[in-house]
């Protein structure tokens, strides 16, 4: 049944915000994973999709998968800032600034081929308060490495785990900062909402960040991933998020967490 009313909600959304769903239909159907497909919203809107990318589209621009359990107050106002990490090929800092385009909004992204991505819709749609930072976050400033099916292709799961078992089988090192550092080079004085979909980093930025950081962060939400260690897990990391304050929001993996 929830099932069900996922899927119904989610097209619920694209018939009232795309003109050619008819032809997305099929572009999801029939078309080869390296096809692009071009979607006509309502609002006079035009965006490019990749088959590759349709699982993180549907999770952002339908499904607002991130956004469903999390207070709204003030993310209307000018500059409300918001943090994307992980943030893939843009699709939620987009969605957001859709929704809210006085927001200022961060997107960290490590891996090339999705800034690309990201850099393509800041070119498409001018005139918001987007900034793509072009590397990961960490608990600490330099390098570590990620693992990946393919390099050199869009993937929306390069992340720092892997076992035997995993396809993620090649590897690439990529800068990182830690969010302090993040906080003193860019004057930020709090965050109105952090996002995290960073395939495992969640667990050593937030457990080594500052502790004085955590009153300037508002809301967090976050998908949480499965690691080796005793405390990567999803009930590890509310423990924890707990412990500084947040009341907790949790449906599988995804947690939303805020404090005010």
């Amino acid at each position: 049944m929830i099932m069900i009313t996922k899927k119904w909600n989610r097209y619920l959304t694209l018939f009232r915000t795309i003109i050619n769903f008819p032809g997305y239909f099929w572009f999801k159907a029939f078309a080869d994973r390296d096809d692009e497909f071009i979607l006509r919203f309502r609002n006079g809107r035009k965006m490019t999709i990749s088959k590759r990318s349709l699982g993180p589209f549907k999770e952002c621009f339908l499904d607002h998968v991130y956004l469903k359990w999390i207070d709204t107050t003030g993310f209307d106002e000018p500059g409300f800032t918001v943090v994307d990490i992980g943030a893939n090929a843009g699709f939620f800092s987009l969605d957001f600034l859709f929704q809210h385009p006085k927001a200022a909004v961060h997107s960290f992204e490590p891996v090339a081929v999705c800034q690309r991505i990201i850099q393509g819709y800041q070119k498409d749609f001018q005139g918001f308060n987007w900034r793509l930072h072009p590397y990961g976050v960490w608990k600490e400033s330099g390098n570590i490495d990620l693992f990946l099916s393919e390099e050199g292709t869009y993937s929306s799961e390069a992340g720092i785990f892997r076992d035997d078992r995993d396809i993620r089988t090649n590897s690439i090192s990529v800068p990182v900062k830690s969010l302090d550092d993040f906080f003193r080079e860019n004057n930020i004085d709090h965050i109105g909402l952090l996002k995290m979909d960073c395939e495992g980093s969640e667990y050593s930025i937030l457990y080594d960040l500052d502790a004085s950081l955590f009153k300037k962060i508002h809301r967090i939400v976050m998908e949480t991933h499965q690691g080796k260690a005793g405390n990567e897990n999803t009930a590890s990391m509310v423990a924890f998020l707990e412990s500084k304050g947040y009341k907790i929001i949790t449906e599988g993996e995804y947690i939303w967490a805020a404090r005010f």
